[in-house]
């Protein structure tokens, strides 16, 4: 009997901590579920050399039109959305679009590439798990470019309710097993051994800040507030995406910092370092998301609508402050850091149901 080739797609290989678990994760699922098959992770990320070590038996390769898979699997993060403005153009062609259908869109685009000999990567089935759907800009291409995948889906499992609506938009051309779960970082047993979090002595709170540059950052006034934090916490700096948020990067250098660093590094001593803080204030997914898995509560800054819905995960495990409202940070990071650590783990262990019981339904489609 031939063995499945088995298509991982993600963001994968670009070090940015949040992906990397996800990655992990997915593979060990498809690892555990379809050991003999040949699992293939395309990436045209120029750093991507780490993938390998990390995960083993997986063959990476840059992105190809010309390939056919029995399985493509999307797995996990918020893979469709887009916050990006466009021009004239750009709106123009989504006017059009809209005005023609979805299905006529598909159905003259796939004509198009054929005629320019530019085939996509064919499947015979396409799965996601522990999706992500955010809103898409007006005139965004990449709805035009992911449209087609949303098409495709034979099962998709979704990480939020508000993913759900979202999708409701495209109901014309999809034809889904719709599944409920959450994020997939909450499966811990794919990626989080047993870590002992190192805690020097202190005699003040340990307050991690793990925050990504947003529109409108000002650099000497939230490096003043941190400086103001540091009065009553210890603070250390979480990098979880070194070639990105340089204003961050700038603002946590007086602190000792911990970077995302995956090839010289596991997931396991990264998190470790998490789980040595008495409470995180963070506006990236994972950070949370992760924290509470060690059972770290988070102060969440609310710069874009997905950190909305990571609270949401984590009604009792998190806290959601306005990003102009750097005054009602203290106090509320004061209440986090006392919240009992019972109600985080229930938090994370209701999350982990959830998504225990999606990954079950989704294995059906696996064989």
């Amino acid at each position: 009997m031939e063995k499945k080739r088995i298509l991982m797609q993600g963001f994968y290989g670009y070090a940015n901590f949040g992906d990397d678990v996800l990655m992990e994760v997915t593979h060990k699922i498809l690892r555990e579920a379809l050991p003999t098959a040949e699992i293939i992770l395309m990436t045209d990320a120029p750093n991507a050399a780490y993938i390998a070590p990390m995960l083993g038996q997986v063959v990476v390769q840059p992105s190809s039109r010309h390939a056919h898979f029995d399985i493509i699997i999307h797995g996990g993060g918020g893979v469709f959305f887009d916050f990006m403005r466009y021009g004239f153009w750009s709106h123009l062609v989504e006017k059009i679009l809209m005005l023609s259908g979805l299905k006529n869109y598909l159905r003259i685009e796939k004509i198009a590439r054929r005629a320019l000999n530019r085939p996509r990567i064919t499947t015979a089935r396409r799965l996601g798990l522990g999706i992500g759907v955010g809103g898409f800009s007006e005139g965004s291409p990449y709805l035009r470019n992911r449209l087609h995948m949303l098409a495709e889906f034979d099962a998709l499992w979704l990480r939020d309710a508000r993913s759900e609506q979202e999708l409701k938009r495209y109901a014309s051309v999809m034809h889904d097993e719709r599944i409920a779960g959450s994020d997939l970082a909450f499966l811990t047993q794919y990626w989080l051994p047993e870590i002992v979090a190192t805690r020097a002595p202190s005699p003040k709170p340990r307050l991690g800040i793990a925050l990504r540059d947003w529109v409108g950052l000002t650099e000497e006034t939230l490096g003043k507030t941190i400086a103001l934090f540091a009065n009553d916490y210890d603070i250390s700096g979480f990098i979880l995406d070194a070639k990105h948020d340089p204003i961050m990067q700038r603002i946590l250098a007086p602190y000792p910092a911990h970077i995302w660093q995956p090839a010289h590094m596991s997931i396991a001593d990264f998190t470790s370092q998490i789980a040595a803080m008495d409470v995180l204030l963070t506006s990236r997914a994972h950070a949370a998301i992760c924290g509470a898995c060690v059972g770290v509560p988070s102060v969440i800054v609310n710069i874009e609508p997905k950190m909305e819905q990571v609270h949401a995960m984590l009604p009792s495990a998190s806290r959601l402050v306005g990003v102009h409202d750097a005054s009602t940070w203290a106090h509320t990071i004061a209440a986090m850091a006392k919240v009992p650590p019972i109600l985080i783990t229930a938090d994370a262990a209701f999350n982990r149901a959830a998504s225990a019981a999606a990954l079950e339904k989704i294995k059906r489609w696996f064989v």
